[in-house]
This record gives C-alpha cells, sequence and structure tokens, in this order.
C-alpha cells in the first residue's frame, strides 16, 4: 500500500464522518489525480468550483483537468 493509497483512505474515512473542509477535499482530489482517478479527482474539484467561495486555485486544477482531456468548452464554461 502506498502512502499516498493510505492517504486518500485516510482522508474518505474522515470524508464519511463529516464533510471535509475545503483544502482538504482539494488535497483529496489531487491525490486522486496523481493516482491516476482522474475521473474522482474531477468530480471533487467540480464540487469546489461551483461552492459560493469560488477559489481560483480549486477553478484552476479543475480547469487544467478539463484541458487534460480536451474539454476546452467545458474548461471555457466553469470559468
Amino acid at each position: 500500500h502506498s502512502m499516498r493509497a493510505r492517504a486518500i483512505e485516510v482522508l474518505e474515512e474522515l470524508d464519511r464522518r463529516g464533510p471535509l473542509p475545503a483544502e482538504d477535499r482539494f488535497l483529496l482530489a489531487v491525490l486522486y489525480e496523481a493516482q491516476g482517478d482522474a475521473a474522482r479527482s474531477q468530480e471533487r474539484l467540480r464540487e469546489l468550483a461551483q461552492a459560493p467561495l469560488r477559489n481560483p486555485r480549486y477553478l484552476a486544477q479543475y480547469a487544467r483537468g478539463l484541458v487534460g482531456k480536451g474539454r476546452n468548452a467545458a474548461a471555457l464554461a466553469e470559468a
């Protein structure tokens, strides 16, 4: 079990107990991406990008993921 996989497990367990703070949800999304799970990463980032306090850091990471998948129009629509 890698350290990354263990970190994901811990964050997921904490999230089941109650909503994670935005920074921890962002970290989880980045960990998913690093593990090769782009779909879960984009799902988390989409949630963060649509939050009332749209943090530019979260939006940028979400857009990078969309552009990386060739979804340029979707990235522009989210901005």
